[in-house]
């Protein structure tokens, strides 16, 4: 499996905390395919959103996520993401089926 995560770049740090808040849609079923938090907290220079692909024994058409951050602070400061959306494919393995 791997794992995408969102996270402060490297050097910043916040006084205040700060709540991302993931909207994800699209084929991939939460839970089935992957596992991500509602939301996250950065605080200092820590706070990350990870999103693990799971592994399954299904052949499955190609899923696909799409994740969406909403970002907001106790002073309503707006932030952005880039991109602002994240699209992600998840392709199973094709497994050979014999010919009959």
């Amino acid at each position: 499996s791997q794992q995408i995560g969102f996270a402060l770049p490297a050097g910043v740090t916040t006084e205040i905390p700060i709540k991302v808040s993931l909207l994800v849609t699209g084929t991939a079923i939460r839970g089935t395919d992957y596992s991500l938090p509602a939301d996250t907290t950065f605080t200092g220079a820590s706070g990350a959103a990870l999103l693990p692909v799971a592994a399954d024994i299904l052949v499955e058409d190609v899923e696909d996520i799409h994740v969406t951050p909403a970002v907001s602070d106790a002073y309503s400061t707006i932030y952005t993401f880039l991109p602002a959306t994240l699209d992600l494919t998840i392709k199973d393995a094709q497994y050979p089926f014999p010919a009959g």
